[in-house]
């Protein structure tokens, strides 16, 4: 299975993307910032890099040029809302295809532009979304249901890789990831991916990813291992292949970045659900969400 990575900060965008992307059968993984995904992109776990220019943390030129004097070949195909006067550039710099509009035919689109990889990492075409008609149903095959989506990641990833090397960096991933599998699954949680830092989950209650979350956190602190957790309760969407999406995801990783070594944050909403639990919650404040209207409150959880 083809797997690409979606650079874009506005939740709407990416999760219009990867829903039909992975109707037709390609694996995702979005970076809401240049450099998760400039960091993301240095691996060969993609297939095709879809890049917004207009990325938080560092610009997608800047992600762009990164990758291309490090000689990383991955494809990638600059999506944007900026007009064509940055295509010339983009091109020059080593960008394999530049687009402005975000027609519903996108995800085919996107899609299509593996089959323009270099001649090297040419594969099998692979067949591309389609728009629904006489009466089909564009949501066949999703299914929706409440969950809580919990994320986790080791802190400063990228650094203590390069510190610690590839070799050792590979067995505290796999010492975070074993760990956080079996507290969630404990609690009748699922794995549902990896986001190249650390597992996307869901859970049916509250009360369960917190608990799953509170026990791994401070596993790893105990072993010298800061982690940090977030999550959000709400609609999920499930597509056949298990994977979810939906605006309920995209908070949760949002409320994940904010979060400080060692901390697990929630929305209030997560909040709200366990009213009355002999919890403490600390108020960090608001937090304006890329791409929807308003802020969110976020808080922490105690120790």
């Amino acid at each position: 299975m083809a797997r690409i990575l979606i650079a874009e900060d506005d939740c709407r965008v990416s999760s219009f993307l990867e829903r039909g992307l992975r109707a037709s059968g390609f694996s995702t993984v979005v970076a809401d910032d240049g450099e998760r995904a400039q960091a993301l992109g240095r691996t060969d776990d993609f297939d095709l890099l879809i890049l917004d220019l207009g990325l938080p943390e560092k610009e997608g030129l800047c992600v762009l040029q990164e990758l291309r004097s490090r000689g990383k070949m991955l494809p990638v195909l600059v999506l944007t809302g900026r007009r064509d006067r940055d295509a010339a550039t983009c091109l020059n710099q080593g960008a394999d295809d530049y687009m402005t509009n975000l027609a519903a035919d996108t995800p085919a689109r996107s899609a299509y532009g593996l089959d323009g990889q270099p001649e090297a990492r040419q594969e099998p075409a692979t067949p591309t979304a389609r728009r629904p008609v006489n009466g089909d149903d564009p949501h066949a095959g999703w299914r929706t249901a409440f969950a809580v989506v919990l994320l986790t990641d080791i802190v400063d990833s990228t650094a203590r890789e390069v510190a610690v090397g590839d070799r050792a960096w590979r067995e505290l991933r796999d010492r975070h990831d074993r760990a956080a599998h079996e507290s969630i699954t404990r609690r009748g949680g699922h794995i549902i991916r990896h986001t190249g830092t650390g597992p996307l989950a869901t859970l049916s209650e509250p009360w369960a990813a917190l608990e799953s979350a509170v026990d791994f956190v401070a596993e790893m602190a105990e072993g010298d291992l800061p982690v940090r957790a977030g999550m959000h309760a709400g609609v999920i969407e499930t597509l056949d292949d298990g994977d979810v999406s939906g605006v309920t995801v995209n908070i949760a990783a949002q409320v994940h970045a904010r979060a400080e070594p060692n901390e697990i944050l929630v929305s209030r909403t997560v909040r709200d659900l366990l009213f009355g639990s002999q919890l403490t919650f600390v108020d960090r404040g608001e937090l304006q969400l890329k791409g929807l209207d308003g802020a969110w409150r976020i808080y922490a959880v105690a120790p």
